[in-house]
């Protein structure tokens, strides 16, 4: 079986006394690292992670024994098996803690445990030894209650004066501190490029020919003999231009002069024009012109025309512009979704460029739609707000006294005015305001609040600093009544009246 230590460390050990440990432990062991509450060398991930690799390396078994939940949690998360206790079956028995960094630390237990038998307690006194045990767990139980799980927020708003400052600021990418002499801020460039498509309805109008007309003539026979008229025979008016129609079927006149037959007939070409009146049609194209007379009693109708969508000139203009605008707006919302808290992008510092605009259909073509495709590069210069921040709260400090102090969540620094864009800087004017109240130490805050009811500390701190309403104490959770005994437990905001 495999060898087991047990290593008690101190707070005062570092990553690289515990790595050097780990090297000097036999391979295949189960290494137990106990540490104490405040060990800073296991306070994050990153150290952990190199403990655990240390650990493979050195081909031990390594387990990590710690009050905190937050450094268990951290192990596990580097791949370290975390416990909140030894384990009783791997205890040594006679634990020792070192006095210093880097003392004897190890324990070394025996391949195997041995289990003794045990005296089993009987009588009065057991009774009264599980009682204390009790008690004392009750107790621990409720202090570490007391101290650990209730939690704080402290909100004050103390009486404040409004502190106003207008001022020109230039916002430079040449720049990556703020320059409080010269009011210059950082900036950087950004761009995008998009594509997309759109469409939009065909404004143009033209009327075009449709359905045909038709009616129906008369063939007469001017010889003896019978005649036949072909289907497709084409005959045509007089008067006029000529307007040309074919007959619908064969017809055959009767073997005898003026021997008669109807039959029927449509218009060559489409539209009104094939709509004339009666007595019109009487001209016979071909042969038959000398052996047939042809005349309709009656007129051709149902020749009509219909109006499509064609493109304009409009068109074209109008979808370049809807399309472009939507594109620059995506554009734009991608460029702001890229931004890191507090920078902003002015508008008026945003540059368009058309790369490339198509589209298939040109002017007068009929169609019900105009589709384009168009690409697009844009770009725009990102100012550093927090930089903003920071030179409006130097100005307003200045009008502070000794024992006052801006507001923090009360500062506000917008741009005012007309912005001017000169190759990669832009000059703007600032309007900034904040509020200017008593300078409070929060630390102080929390050590005259701590262990108290909401409505004993808020007494107090209504006593001690100069609020325009009274202080607002939340507990967490709501039914505990007292504030946390750990200042650390506490969280407290110092906001403006209004806020």
């Amino acid at each position: 079986m495999a060898a087991t230590e047990v290593i008690y460390l101190h707070h005062l050990d570092t990553l690289g006394s515990l790595r050097s440990t780990l090297e000097t432990c036999p391979a295949k062991s189960q290494v137990w690292l106990v540490a104490p509450f405040d060990m800073p060398a296991i306070d994050n991930l990153v150290n952990l992670k190199l403990l655990k690799r240390a650990a493979d390396t050195a081909a031990v078994d390594l387990r990590l024994v710690s009050k905190r939940s937050q450094v268990r949690i951290l192990a596990r998360e580097a791949g370290i098996a975390a416990y909140w206790a030894l384990p009783q079956a791997v205890k040594p028995a006679h634990q020792r803690t070192s006095s210093g960094p880097l003392e004897t630390r190890r324990v070394n237990l025996p391949e195997t445990i041995r289990q003794y038998p045990q005296k089993q307690a009987s009588g009065p006194s057991a009774a009264v030894l599980t009682l204390i045990s009790t008690f004392i767990v009750l107790v621990l139980v409720i202090i570490s209650i007391g101290l650990f799980m209730p939690g704080a927020k402290v909100i004050l708003r103390p009486v404040t004066t409004l502190a106003e400052a207008r001022f020109q600021v230039v916002a430079d990418t040449r720049y990556h501190t703020v320059d409080y002499d010269q009011m210059i801020i950082p900036a950087h460039t950004v761009e995008v490029v998009i594509d997309g498509r759109g469409d939009t309805p065909a404004s143009g109008r033209l009327d075009i020919t449709d359905a045909k007309a038709e009616g129906e003539v008369v063939f007469s026979n001017k010889t003896s003999e019978a005649v036949i008229v072909p289907k497709g025979t084409i005959v045509r008016s007089g008067v006029g231009t000529p307007v040309r129609f074919v007959t619908l079927n064969d017809v055959e006149l009767p073997a005898q002069q003026y021997g008669t037959a109807r039959v029927g007939i449509m218009a060559v070409d489409a539209g009104p024009v094939g709509n004339v009146g009666a007595l019109t049609i009487n001209q016979i194209e071909g042969s038959l012109a000398s052996r047939v007379d042809v005349l309709n009693d009656a007129p051709t109708e149902g020749g009509t025309v219909k109006r499509v969508a064609t493109i304009a000139y409009g068109d074209f203009d109008r979808l370049s512009s809807d399309l472009s605008s939507k594109l620059q707006q995506e554009a734009f919302d991608q460029l702001v979704a890229g931004l890191s808290e507090g920078e902003f992008i002015p508008p008026s510092t945003v540059k368009v460029q058309i790369i490339s605009q198509q589209t298939d259909q040109i002017v007068d073509q009929q169609a019900d739609m105009l589709s384009m495709t168009m690409k697009l590069q844009v770009r725009g210069l990102v100012v550093d707000g927090a930089a903003l921040q920071q030179l409006a709260s130097r100005i307003l400090e200045k009008q502070a006294t000794a024992d006052s102090e801006i507001i923090a969540s009360s500062l506000q620094a917008a741009p005012s005015g007309e912005m001017l864009m000169e190759g990669d800087t832009l000059t703007f004017g600032v309007l900034a305001t904040g509020k200017l109240g008593p300078k409070i130490d929060t630390d102080r805050v929390k050590q005259m609040a701590k262990g108290l009811t909401p409505e004993e500390a808020g007494g107090k701190l209504n006593q001690e600093y100069d609020l325009a309403s009274s202080p607002e104490v939340v507990i967490e959770p709501d039914w505990w009544p007292y504030l946390p005994w750990m200042a650390q437990r506490i969280q407290v905001s110092i906001l403006a009246d209004g806020q």
